[in-house]
């Protein structure tokens, strides 16, 4: 949680306002929640490191 909260303000210091968030397990109820409040702010996507390469191979794919 103070992880995504530092992220948010360094977000806001540097006026980003999409952002995308790769980890390699699941997020805590309390993490979880602390995006969705963030959401009214930013738009975050949240990835786990094995569904992210899967997607990325994907899309290498579509691309070849």
């Amino acid at each position: 949680m103070k992880t995504i909260k530092t992220y948010a303000e360094r977000m806001k210091s540097e006026n980003v306002h999409r952002a995308i968030l790769v980890v390699q397990q699941n997020l805590t109820p309390f993490a979880k929640q602390c995006v969705s409040e963030m959401s009214s702010r930013y738009h975050l996507e949240v990835f786990q490191v094995i569904l992210s390469f899967l997607r990325l191979f994907a899309s290498y794919l579509l691309v070849c």
